[in-house]
């Protein structure tokens, strides 16, 4: 089978430490049984004379686009939407400049992540079979509040960028049966559409393994790692700390992982921390490691006494996988879909979100106790090992390809007909600053939905004739009848959601 991955990170040699490991292994599984395998990725570097580029890694065709935003320039300036211009760029230009690589490997299937809406303009196209796969949806954690304070319009029409490929593809994938429950709430697709296939996680064969679990002098060494920021719960792994710290006088804690600033923030995640760790007079309790590298990471776990994962949402929290590979044994909080992958009191101590005294006290329970620690270090390698097997992953995802395939073969001609709004899209990020937003891409892309592109267009000549008309027989300018530009953007946003909510970009032949 020629199977195509659209996805937004991927290694560019054997050595290089994989964004997303999970992808990376997938795609070696599907080498390995004998298919052929293109990836469409993102280009890293944003520096560079290459746009695009084809590399081989590791006998894996890997085409590299670097997104080039100075072309769209239609969006920019429009404040609502700020985030939604630079995404709807990114999948737009991603999905144009590998058009032809994608024709000549002519793919048996394109699979694709739906965060951010890479996928969208491969889904409205129809022209392969094509699966989504959720791993949890960046408008969620917006709506969540989670990674800053987006604009309401903004957060509405990145979330119709995102669940469009889910509502209409031929097939849908989720991580973890809770994910099923809130994409079929989102997108109205019926639930048991959503095939539930737990990420994989493969265990390097150099990985160290912990072994000691006798508490040291400085007991107990905690250790975090992840992005530094809201939805990983870094505030309330600081929060707790006091209570923790009275129990345990000499513990150390570690917070490694790349610093962020929440969007419409001017301060970043680590630097409020540091400030709030003096004003907890704690300072010499916390260290901030920066950015870790996978060997680095593994030497922490085996070092430390208890690995923490406060989150306010995770599906399956791959650092927590991490950390069992390597023997931790760890406190997370009970959200999304760690239920599902962990035991509770078995293979991790769970403990309720957003709360510092809760977190505190399952530190406390897991530091006091050396026959639980060694219980969570060996059940949670076990268990690590039967939930995410690659070769159930592999075997599954298969299954649904071929699914895919079939209902693919079933559709009528002209069936999708989101591909509409999609053209209105690439046809708005091809113009010439606001003006070009305001008087054609806007209207058409709202009016689009109902009566047809072309119909659009028609239409909007007529309205701009009729005025003018009516004001040269009153002799008076023609009345400024267009809303506010925001207003507009705002309205457009809501349709789409409403739209894609209601399910109703399928149009009868």
């Amino acid at each position: 089978m020629r199977i195509a991955l659209v996805v937004g990170t991927f290694p560019s040699s054997i050595d290089e430490e994989p964004g997303f490991p999970a992808t990376w292994y997938f795609a070696l599984r599907l080498k390995e049984a004998g298919h052929e395998v293109l990836v469409i990725t993102v280009h890293p570097e944003t520096k560079t004379d290459c746009v695009t580029d084809m590399i081989d890694v590791a006998g894996i065709k890997v085409f590299r686009k670097r997104i080039e935003f100075d072309r769209y320039q239609a969006f920019t300036g429009l404040p609502a939407v700020e985030n939604y211009n630079r995404h709807v760029a990114r999948a737009k230009d991603l999905f144009e400049g590998s058009k032809k690589v994608l024709s000549d490997f002519n793919p048996d299937v394109v699979e694709c992540q739906e965060f951010n809406g890479l996928g969208f303009f491969f889904s409205a196209e129809g022209k392969y079979p094509f699966v989504v796969r959720c791993y949890g949806s960046l408008s969620q954690l917006i709506k969540g509040n989670d990674i800053g304070n987006y604009n309401s319009s903004d957060t509405a029409l990145i979330e119709a960028l995102e669940l469009a490929p889910v509502a209409e593809a031929d097939a849908a994938i989720v991580i973890c049966q809770e994910l099923a429950a809130r994409m079929h709430k989102l997108s109205g697709r019926p639930i048991d559409d959503f095939h539930v296939i737990r990420t994989s996680f493969v265990t390097p064969t150099d990985s160290p393994l912990k072994t000691s679990f006798v508490a040291g002098a400085e007991y107990p060494k905690i250790f975090f790692w992840g992005r530094v920021q809201r939805q990983k719960g870094t505030d309330t792994l600081i929060e707790s700390l006091p209570v923790v710290l009275a129990k345990f006088p000499s513990a150390q804690i570690i917070i490694g992982g790349n610093d962020c600033t929440e969007y419409g923030a001017f301060t970043s995640q680590g630097q409020l921390l540091k400030k709030r760790v003096e004003q907890l007079g704690i300072a010499d309790k916390v260290s901030f490691a920066g950015f870790l590298s996978r060997t680095d990471i593994q030497k922490l776990i085996v070092e430390t006494d208890i690995c923490v994962f406060p989150s306010r949402y995770e599906t399956a929290c791959y650092s927590l996988l991490e950390a069992q590979s390597c023997g931790a044994c760890c406190v997370a909080t009970r959200v999304g879909g760690l239920p599902e992958y962990q035991i509770e009191d078995e293979t991790v101590v769970l403990v309720e979100t957003n709360s510092p005294k809760a977190l505190a006290d399952g530190i406390v329970k897991l530091a006091s106790d050396q026959a639980l620690r060694e219980k969570l270090s060996q059940r949670g390698l076990e268990n690590l090992q039967e939930v995410c097997s690659l070769e159930t992953n592999y075997v599954l995802s298969l299954n649904v390809y071929e699914q895919a395939r079939a209902k693919f073969a079933q559709r009528r001609e002209n069936h999708y007909g989101f591909a509409l709004v999609a053209k209105c899209l690439g046809d708005s990020l091809a113009g010439d600053g606001e003006e070009f937003v305001l008087k054609k891409a806007v209207p058409w892309i709202a009016a689009g939905f109902d009566r047809g592109y072309d119909a659009a267009i028609r239409a909007a000549y007529s309205d701009a004739y009729q005025r003018g008309y009516d004001a040269g027989v009153k002799n008076a300018p023609p009345p400024v009848l267009e809303p506010t530009l925001t207003a507009q953007i705002r309205g457009v946003a809501g349709k789409a959601k409403r739209k894609i909510l209601r399910g109703v970009f399928k149009v009868e032949s």
